[in-house]
């Protein structure tokens, strides 16, 4: 699990991170529990989707593709923040991006790890912290996670792949 460690460093920065400049989380008590089991119910079930039942599907046969196409399609998923939900359409594509780059990191992580537990919860952190910090993360430090989101996931994807390659040839050379 050391490979989710710059994962979970980038998904609490958020705590530190923000656009007034003022460290922290904003919200009662009450607030802070009940968005934190609803950020976990949003990881638990995104993550079962896109990289439980979606990737797990094809990641034996095809995981470089199975990135691809899990990553663009739960970036996909989120063109519904601007149809249902009231966002501008600005914030629906830049948001389209950013879960596209998450989705490549996210699934290069669940073929190193195999399981999609720790990125649930991972997931449902990252959303609660960006959702209860003081302030969206300024386009400068959005713009760093999603390349290194992006590099990371085909770090994670090449090294899975090759570590399973070679467990495929019973160990050999």
């Amino acid at each position: 699990f050391g490979w989710l460690l710059p994962v979970l460093a980038i998904q609490l920065s958020y705590i530190w991170i923000g656009k007034t400049g003022v460290p922290g989380l904003a919200g009662t008590a009450g607030t802070m529990l009940s968005m934190a089991a609803g950020m976990l119910a949003v990881g638990i079930s995104e993550e079962t989707a896109a990289r439980g039942l979606a990737l797990g599907a094809v990641m034996r046969r095809h995981p470089w593709a199975g990135v691809l196409a899990t990553a663009l399609v739960f970036g996909l998923w989120h063109i519904g923040n601007g149809l249902f939900f009231g966002k501008t359409w600005d914030e629906t594509w830049w948001q389209v991006l950013s879960a596209t780059t998450f989705g490549v990191c996210f699934a290069g992580a669940r073929l190193m790890i195999e399981s999609v537990w720790a990125l649930a919860f991972l997931h449902g952190l990252g959303d609660w912290t960006q959702f209860l910090s003081p302030g969206a993360a300024p386009v400068w430090y959005q713009i760093a996670v999603m390349a290194f989101e992006l590099v990371w996931g085909i770090l994670l994807t090449a090294v899975a792949v090759r570590r399973d390659r070679h467990a495929g040839e019973g160990g050999r050379g």
